[in-house]
């Protein structure tokens, strides 16, 4: 059989992705450390995948706090300008390529804060996105195609509390079998 020189990637079922057994078993196993997370640092605790130009929130565990971010499970935001997308696209350069491409613009703003998250291991959003709020998004796995975030308002979660809500959640999820530390 001769080769077309086309070959199927993640891409692919990024842009198909509505729920799947796949995405229900993901947010099955991660509940836990979601719960456990929003516990410990007392705000909004989110579980995402790419869809295409945007990322899926998969599940939530919502703080008690007054003053937060709801992002409904199903609900969608794109991966440029924000920190769940920024961390997303720090493991994905197939997506970084199409964006791009189909979003020069709009990847020249983030590319910085992607190359960073890809640094750091983990991305931060200071009111970038959401007026006065802030977010902190981890990979979850080496496959990179899923990320744990907490957003809350910026006035209670500063930069410093961010880079330490960073590692909490890589070290939360890790004891409950979903990433390494």
């Amino acid at each position: 059989m001769r080769s077309t020189g086309t070959a199927l990637t993640d891409r692919l079922t990024d842009l198909a992705r509505g729920a799947s057994v796949a995405d229900d078993l993901l947010r099955e196993r991660l509940h836990p450390a979601l719960e456990k997370i929003t516990q410990d640092i007392g705000e909004t605790c989110y579980l995402a995948v790419p869809a295409g130009a945007q990322y899926l929130c998969l599940g939530a565990v919502e703080a008690r706090a007054p003053l937060r971010l709801t992002i409904p499970i199903g609900g969608r935001e794109p991966l440029l300008g924000t920190a769940i997308g920024h961390a997303l696209l720090s493991g994905r350069s197939d997506l970084c390529d199409h964006l791009a491409v189909d979003q020069p613009t709009a990847w020249q703003l983030a590319a910085d804060r992607v190359e960073r998250a890809r640094a750091d291991g983990y991305a931060l959003d200071l009111a970038d996105y959401h007026p006065d709020i802030s977010c902190a998004a981890v990979p979850l796995w080496e496959d990179d195609r899923a990320r744990a975030a907490v957003a809350g308002p910026l006035t209670r979660l500063p930069e410093s509390r961010l880079r330490g809500t960073a590692t909490r959640i890589r070290e939360t999820v890790a004891a409950h079998g979903g990433a390494q530390p």
